[in-house]
Order: structure tokens, then C-alpha cells, then sequence
């Protein structure tokens, strides 16, 4: 198991990002006894052991950065974390600390998925701010922040079927991918997947509430005028030491769900096929900050 945390500080907002790398047997006694009861009846109901070794994961992420959050506050201490923590650092926070914290599912409409949490706590009615947590082969990954049009994923890029980029991406999202893809020699499937994980880190925010990754298409990405180096960000992924989370590029791009258009901050960590991605809405057409 391997913690990392970061920053994301750019003036505009200011996100911690917690990444839990490895996390196997996620259901033993260290980790069950950090539930709180109507936590642990919630992940009793997930019959998949991957799914809720993978729940379980993203609880403790979460608890952890909320927990540092507190303590930094307590102590008005820097709000950068970004020192690499193992299994044993978040076993040195007691247990009645992570008993205090309680994160269940929010629905939103029509039942979908529960993509925005509510988190409750006990510890001296500190404010924790706004929380997402992502999940990826492996790897579980928690935000906390200021606002509540902040959203994140993560994904793996991995080639699939025509059929779901044409039900998923828009046409002229479809254009954009072949024509960069060719200009820049890197798979199609990067860049997708980049898409992919802007659209699922927007309808984590409060701006899509009701939306979910079965209306990938009613949102559209448009990549910024700008020339942006896509080659030179892919390369780097693939090369870089820096592992995924450690380095962010930023890019502004503008997206449209609902008839409203809106600009984005996004900012994405890639390492080899991963590709982490937290986006902030930074107004609607009337509001242009990029």
C-alpha cells in the first residue's frame, strides 16, 4: 500500500488529493475496525470483494486526508501534505479518530450512482470541505476542497469497441480525437480516455446533479484554441519518474452539458496508461476566466 498526497494550489483553489496505491485484503481487522456501523452495513451489502476492497480503500483515503486536514488546521500548520505515507502511518491515527468521520453515498436523481459524499464528523464541528473519491484498478483516490464545482477521476487508458466511443463522445469530440491522434502518433485511446475522465470528474460536481456515465454524450468537451503540445504531455507520461499525482499539467478547456457552456480549469496527472484528472468550473459563458 502506498499514500501519496498532493496539492493542487493555483491561486484559485486549493485541493489535497490523497492516492491509495495497493491496497489488498482491504476487509482485514485494521480497516473494519475504522467503519463507523452504518458504514460497515453499507459495505456488508457489496457482494463483489473487489468492489469493497476497493470501497473500504477509498474510505481510508478519505478519513486520512480529512483527519491531516483537521489536524493542520488545529495547529495552523502548512496545508500542503505532500509526504509519501505507507499502511502504517494511517494505522498511527487511533482508531476513535477515524470513528469520528462517517462518509456515506449521496443519490442523486433517477438512482444513479453515488458520485458526491456526505461526510459526518464529530471533531470540534470543523469544517472539512467538499469530498470525491475515484477509484481505478488498484488504485483509490480522495479529494477534498473548497468548492463544490471541483470534480476527479481516474481511469486506465485500454483501447474498446467503436460502439462505445460513438454512444460516449459527441462527433466533434470523435473528430478531435482521429485528427490529434494522427497529427501526434499517440493512440486514440489516450485521448479518449482523457476525455473520459473531464466528463466523469464534471458530473462529480453540484452543477450535474442528475447526470451520470450514461449520459457521457449529453456533455461536450471543447479543447482550448491554444496550441497545447499533446505529444510532449504524452511523452512525458511515459517517461517521467514522477509517478501518477505527483505532477499535474493545467490546461483551460470550455464544456457544454444542458445548453450552458462553461470554462474549465482542468488539471491531469498521467503515468504510463493511468490518467488522473481533477477539473474546476470556473463560471458559465457570462463569467469567461480562461
Amino acid at each position: 500500500m502506498h499514500l501519496m498526497r498532493n496539492n493542487i494550489n493555483d491561486g484559485v483553489f486549493q485541493s489535497r488529493v490523497a492516492i491509495l496505491e495497493g491496497l489488498h485484503h482491504a476487509s482485514e481487522t485494521t480497516y473494519l475496525d475504522r467503519l463507523t456501523d452504518s458504514e460497515s452495513r453499507y459495505m456488508s451489502a457489496i457482494n463483489n470483494n473487489f468492489r469493497r476492497d476497493r470501497w473500504i480503500a477509498g474510505r481510508m483515503a478519505a478519513k486520512y486526508l480529512m483527519l491531516k486536514k483537521i489536524c493542520d488546521d488545529e495547529n495552523k500548520t502548512s496545508k500542503s501534505i505532500n509526504v509519501a505515507v505507507d499502511q502504517s502511518a494511517i494505522c498511527e491515527i487511533s482508531t476513535d479518530k477515524f470513528l469520528q468521520i462517517e462518509i456515506l453515498p449521496r443519490y442523486g436523481k433517477a438512482g444513479n450512482p453515488p458520485v458526491i459524499f456526505t461526510a459526518n464528523n464529530g471533531i470540534n464541528n470543523h469544517n472539512i470541505g467538499y469530498l470525491c473519491i475515484t477509484h481505478s484498478q488498484g488504485i483509490s483516490v480522495a479529494m477534498i476542497c473548497d468548492g463544490k464545482n471541483i470534480g476527479i477521476d481516474i481511469e486506465r487508458s485500454e483501447w474498446r469497441q467503436p460502439q462505445f466511443y460513438n454512444m460516449h463522445f459527441t462527433e466533434s469530440e470523435n473528430a478531435w480525437v482521429k485528427q490529434t491522434s494522427e497529427h501526434t502518433s499517440v493512440d486514440e485511446a489516450w485521448y479518449f480516455t482523457l476525455l473520459w475522465t473531464i466528463k466523469e470528474a464534471l458530473i462529480k460536481t453540484e452543477l450535474c446533479i442528475g447526470s451520470s456515465i450514461w449520459s457521457m454524450r449529453t456533455i461536450e468537451i471543447s479543447m482550448p484554441s491554444t496550441y497545447v503540445d499533446w505529444s510532449l504531455l504524452h511523452k512525458t507520461s511515459q517517461t517521467s519518474k514522477a509517478k501518477i499525482g505527483e505532477v499535474f499539467n493545467t490546461i483551460c478547456m470550455r464544456a457544454n452539458y444542458a445548453g450552458t457552456g462553461f470554462n474549465l480549469k482542468v488539471f491531469f496527472s498521467a503515468y504510463i496508461e493511468k490518467i488522473l484528472t481533477v477539473i474546476e468550473v470556473e463560471g458559465n459563458d457570462n463569467e469567461r476566466t480562461c
